[in-house]
């Protein structure tokens, strides 16, 4: 599949429970983001390709902080940001 930016990003929805841990076959699992940045990383097709990064606004962030580590290298599919 091939997307192309801008991707509308699924954002955080207020809960009154959230399921336990059987309500799917694989389990489930939570983690709080108190804080932080909402992001989509798409990656190059081809090997050496350009790798971008779209801010939870739609924007194109053509340069990234070194410490999110996608300067100038490939970045392999699960990539996760803190």
């Amino acid at each position: 599949m091939t997307l192309r930016s801008p991707v509308e990003l699924m954002l955080a929805q207020a809960a009154e429970a959230v399921p336990g841990p059987a309500a799917l076959r694989a389990g489930v699992a939570y983690e709080q983001k108190p804080d932080g940045h909402r992001a989509l990383l798409f990656t190059a097709a081809v090997p050496g390709g350009t790798v971008l990064v779209q801010t939870g606004r739609g924007a194109l962030v053509q340069e990234w902080p070194a410490q999110g580590g996608v300067r100038n290298r490939a970045v392999a599919p699960p990539v996760m940001f803190r």
